[in-house]
């Protein structure tokens, strides 16, 4: 679930128990990104690099709460 909206996706919770290895295609090379602003923001939709590494730094800790699952990207 995400906020109170249910995802149409599974989600890591549900695949991590079906599967013990998830790969991720990113399409971000093909993204329109604009420049940064210098206020990144993690929950903004803006393409913009620094709101990326935002994003990426608290995926990375979220898959690291599924330590028997292995993750490719």
């Amino acid at each position: 679930m995400q906020g109170n909206k249910p995802m149409n996706e599974p989600t890591l919770e549900i695949l991590s128990k079906k599967y013990n290895l998830i790969i991720f295609k990113h399409c971000f090379p093909v993204c329109n990104i604009s420049e940064d602003t210098n206020h990144p923001d993690i929950n903004s939709s803006e393409k913009r690099i620094e709101n990326y590494k935002l994003q990426y730094i608290a995926l990375k800790q979220k898959l690291r709460a599924f330590p028997d699952t292995n993750f490719l990207e």
